[in-house]
């Protein structure tokens, strides 16, 4: 697995009770989208707090050594959206990523996740005083997300040696899973090949049958690497067992690097999910992998490369989830003079992965209601309990 496996759960937990203990000043995004018309002299706007995301990655991940996701709001056909800050990952879940890729967009843990941070900024545009008396979150619908997020994992830093796992860490089940596949260098020049996977879950995904069916003699120079005076020599070695072994396709599929054979698979994974309304989807994700055949003895080893926060004083408000229509009270109530200005700070999070379409209500004491633009926020965290993984060859 990737570098990340190294971070224990106690430094995680250490780095969330910094973060509890910190009173920090709100600060809002520069620049972002947020702006609206003041409403009967009253503005009203959300922004992203940059300050507690900061302090929030400089305390999770500290040192940059392990991405941490937070928020950006960006401006939306039909609402201002609330999106991860992490277009790559955004693929991996609802994208065309190819499966077996390297990405940075990793996760081991859903502590690397933030909240929404924002800031809640109301300013008194008009000649007399501003007295709130009632403020609430007014949703017009959350809906669970329940399309799958299939993640390929393996040990050895970007080539697979034996077997791969996948993984779903979305919240909806992938269903009827299969995965076809094929070998060759730069494209598929073998023959197909397919493995049925049931339900994603966690599933070990061994291919050597197939490579065998292609290279016969694999199963002995998986036991017995054969000898090679260098890495260098490589290639000449593989020339001069390919005389000597049954070796089959070998010369279609394979090249060398180090003292490594090596094949690319090339296929695609299909399954079956069921959205929140019930509806069945049809998802196929394209899939590259670099697979390791086996290794000749040099001496010399291969030469491979190297590799929530709460505010003070405002609890989070959690999102509910499948519902539509419904209000959340928020504890403001300023009181503003003409000309001044208020911010605070607002936390949002949801039990699991879902979508949001809301606006923040401020009711005044004279009668007024003035809210935000619309908001359209689309919440992740992974489904980390993946089970044990099942072995299928």
């Amino acid at each position: 697995m990737n570098s990340l496996l190294t971070m224990g759960w106690s430094r995680l937990a250490c780095a969330a009770a910094l973060l509890l203990a910190a009173a920090l000043p709100a600060r809002a995004q520069g620049g972002a989208p947020g702006a609206g018309v003041a409403q009967d002299g009253v503005r009203v706007q959300l922004f992203v707090d940059q300050r507690r995301v900061a302090a929030a990655k400089k305390q999770i991940g500290q040192d940059g050594e392990f991405p941490v996701y937070a928020y950006r709001l960006q401006a939306g056909p039909q609402a201002l959206e609330l999106r991860l800050d992490s277009p790559e990952l955004m693929r991996r879940w609802k994208g065309d990523f190819v499966l077996g890729q390297p990405t940075k967009a990793t996760f081991e843990d859903a502590a690397q996740f933030l909240p929404v941070l924002l800031v809640l900024d109301v300013s008194n545009e008009a000649g007399t005083p501003l007295q709130v008396v009632n403020a609430y979150l007014e949703v017009q619908r959350s809906r669970s997300e329940l399309q799958p997020f299939i993640a390929f994992s393996f040990w050895d830093e970007g080539i697979v040696q034996g077997f791969f796992d996948i993984s779903n860490y979305g919240w909806g089940r992938a269903e009827n899973a299969v995965i076809e596949f094929a070998f060759g260098r730069e494209q598929p020049v073998s023959e197909r090949f397919g493995l049925r996977l049931g339900s994603l879950g966690a599933v070990e995904v061994t291919p050597v049958r197939a490579m065998t069916t292609l290279v016969p003699a694999l199963p002995q120079l998986l036991d017995r690497p054969p000898k090679c005076p260098s890495n260098r020599q490589v290639p000449a070695c593989l020339a001069r067992l390919q005389r000597s072994l049954p070796m089959g396709r070998i010369a279609d599929i394979a090249y060398t690097r180090a003292d490594m054979v090596l094949t690319r698979l090339f296929g695609a994974l299909r399954y079956q999910w069921r959205d929140s309304s019930g509806q069945a989807q049809t998802r196929e994700h394209p899939v590259n992998l670099e697979i390791l055949l086996f290794r000749f003895d040099t001496g010399e080893g291969a030469e491979m490369g190297g590799a929530a926060p709460e505010e003070m004083g405002f609890q989070p408000i959690t999102l509910p989830l499948d519902r539509e229509q419904y209000r959340l009270p928020l504890p403001y109530r300023p009181r503003l003079g003409p000309g001044q200005n208020q911010r605070f700070q607002l936390t949002l999070n949801a039990p699991r992965a879902s979508s949001h379409q809301f606006r923040v209500v401020l009711e005044t004491s004279d009668g007024r209601r003035v809210s935000t633009p619309p908001l359209d926020l689309l919440y992740f965290v992974p489904k980390m309990d993946v089970g044990e993984a099942r072995q299928v060859r």
